[in-house]
């Protein structure tokens, strides 16, 4: 499950765990949705979804190789994906979700980078 939501002023897509309840925290638009359907405060981010589960991946664009300009923030998120096992990344744009669109891009793209599970 996931929302579009924008937290402490940055949009971006929240993803929920499995067992989220609308007890937690209702958000609007579950699975969907524009960003400003769910509006969240730092506080209510830190100690009400972020302590139950829930990963925010803001919409923090990204750098062109070529120009080193700056692009889609707060519209649009990039990120790279990669494992342990692979020296070599994919980027991949979530705006889309359920879909996410993989990218042909450059290692020299600045994409961002969110660890989503603890290093073991």
């Amino acid at each position: 499950r996931w929302a579009r939501g924008s937290v402490n002023g940055v949009n971006g897509i929240i993803l929920l765990p499995d067992d989220w309840n609308s007890a937690i925290y209702a958000l609007n638009n579950a699975n969907g949705g524009a960003y400003s359907d769910n509006t969240i405060v730092a506080s209510d981010w830190t100690n009400i979804l972020e302590v139950n589960g829930a990963v925010f991946l803001p919409a923090a664009g990204y750098r062109r190789e070529t120009s080193c300009n700056y692009a889609d923030f707060n519209f649009n998120g990039y990120y790279w994906s990669s494992n342990i096992n692979s020296k070599y990344a994919i980027g991949m744009s979530l705006i889309n979700i359920p879909q996410y669109t993989a990218l042909s891009c450059s290692r020299f793209d600045g994409y961002s980078v969110r660890l989503v599970r603890n290093e073991e």
